[in-house]
């Protein structure tokens, strides 16, 4: 066999050594952000500890004490709507780091390793199904955020006049929920993360993508990067949060539109659950898209799909996820529905039972792709992959369902715990840090490295740990005040929880 080289990415001479950049204006703008933000954090502490929030709530909303004191405090069970909602905070905390997990071994596989047969025959270990067969879990997200939006507004109507018009606000309170983090850590890579480290992997890790960060700067502000040249990307795990944005859209119309009449909702968002599969499955076969699990090899891992056009133009676009918005939408709308008919989900004792081995359907629904992975002709895929997602969505609408409706069992206990709540206000800065942490993590390194499940494992926590650390000062100097001074100047003063 003779081997030839193809690119050489990562090769720099002696007198090559990094040099700050003839541009610096993507630096001016990001450090002069940044001191804004301290300044307004500074004057509102001062304002808030000498006047109060009574003259002025907009400035008391950048009180940093203030902020943290909404940060680390807790919520009992007297507050019937929230009691229904506790079990959600774990589910987010544990669903964040199974994401955490899967994007470290997927770095690990660019790294210079020892031990390059360490990932070749990772895939013969059982276990390995979970990381082939996991990638659905992300649908979880999607359906609880929709089905929060809508529980949400459907309990507001229960007392308050609610119509179309109130799309505006909705999505301009969605924006102003992710934005501030998202692009303020955007800016960042594309700014000073350039100078935040070096070594052999820098200039092929961190450089390309900081350079897509100022391409794509605006597509990412307007949430379209996902579909305008996807594959050239900027903060991986950002498709989910375009796609998030994408889908709240089909969610706040819905909802408006369908808020009168139960019975009619949970109808046509049934039938266009099912028109969403279909469409997916359709697509699937025209364009042949296939599910990752008979994609994920180690070099199109190390490539970050390079040229799969299944992830890039299903798995990380709003059709792709569709399925799993509706459903979330759906059991709001019959969780209120059987609460206006007075019934009792106790009643349905196959529904009790279904909930409560639901968990263990979802890790039988994983291993199944030991047979499924058998299915390679061109129609099994495109139906595996129509209903593969919708599936894990199903079964995340089921314990959602169950969870709200008070159905006790030792995974809602433990769920609900209240040291989750916390953690559960900080996924969002932690799922914006964890992977630039990670990359950098590796891109500093300076030897070939061997790999391990206790490498990977040591990786993982160090990733969570930084990113928790780092996520607390993003939350109270930045998160929390640009929303509560949102919610403060639009509400006119309703207090921000």
């Amino acid at each position: 066999m003779n081997a030839t080289l193809k690119t050489l990415k990562y090769c720099r001479k002696s007198k090559q050594a990094k040099t700050f950049e003839d541009n610096v204006q993507p630096y001016i703008v990001f450090g002069a952000v940044v001191v804004v933000l301290l300044v307004l954090n500074a004057i509102g502490t001062v304002y808030h500890a000498v006047v109060g929030n009574k003259k002025n709530s907009i400035l008391s909303s950048w009180s940093v004490k203030e902020n943290w004191r909404r940060l680390v405090r807790t919520y009992d069970d007297s507050d019937p709507i929230r009691a229904a909602l506790s079990p959600i905070q774990g589910a987010r905390v544990l669903l964040l780091f199974f994401v955490i997990i899967g994007h470290a071994i997927e770095i690990t596989h660019k790294v210079h390793l020892a031990n390059p047969i360490f990932f070749e025959t990772a895939q013969k270990n059982p276990l390995s199904i979970f990381f082939k067969n996991g990638s659905s879990i992300v649908q979880a997200f999607v359906v609880v955020s929709n089905f929060l939006f809508a529980y949400m507004l459907l309990a507001y109507s229960q007392k308050n006049k609610v119509s179309i018009s109130m799309l505006p606000l909705s999505i301009l309170y969605r924006i102003v929920r992710i934005s501030p983090v998202y692009l303020l850590m955007v800016g960042f890579k594309s700014s000073w993360w350039r100078l935040a480290g070096d070594g052999p992997l820098w200039s092929d890790l961190v450089i390309p993508e900081s350079d897509v960060c100022r391409k794509k700067f605006w597509l990412h502000a307007f949430y379209v990067q996902n579909l305008i040249e996807p594959e050239k990307w900027c903060m991986l795990q950002s498709w989910s949060l375009a796609v998030d944005m994408q889908l709240h859209f089909v969610a706040c119309f819905l909802t408006l539109v369908l808020l009168n009449n139960r019975r009619r909702a949970l109808y046509i968002i049934g039938a266009l659950f099912i028109a969403s599969c279909v469409l997916n499955s359709g697509l699937a076969y025209i364009y042949d898209w296939k599910s990752l699990m008979y994609l994920l090899s180690p070099d199109v891992i190390r490539n970050t799909f390079e040229g799969v056009s299944s992830f890039w133009y299903f798995y990380t676009t709003p059709w792709g996820s569709l399925p799993a918005c509706l459903l979330g939408l759906f059991v709001a709308h019959l969780h209120f529905y059987a609460k206006e008919q007075g019934y009792q989900i106790t009643n349905a004792k196959w529904l009790v039972q279904l909930y409560n081995i639901a968990i263990p359907i979802c890790l039988a629904w994983v291993l199944s792709g030991y047979i499924i992975s058998f299915w390679t002709t061109h129609r099994s895929m495109a139906t595996y992959i129509a209903i593969e997602r919708p599936m894990f969505s199903a079964l995340s609408a089921l314990l959602l369902y169950g969870s709200t409706n008070k159905l006790d069992n030792c995974y809602r206990r433990f769920m609900a715990w209240s040291g989750w709540q916390v953690p559960a206000r900080l996924s969002l800065c932690v799922l914006v840090l964890h992977r630039t942490i990670n990359i950098t993590l590796v891109a500093v390194r300076t030897a070939a490295v061997t790999t391990s499940v206790f490498a990977i494992a040591t990786d993982v926590i160090i990733t969570m740990f930084a990113s928790y650390l780092l996520a607390i000062p993003l939350m109270v100097l930045v998160e929390m005040p640009i929303q509560r001074t949102f919610v403060t100047y639009i509400t006119r003063g309703k207090q921000y929880e």
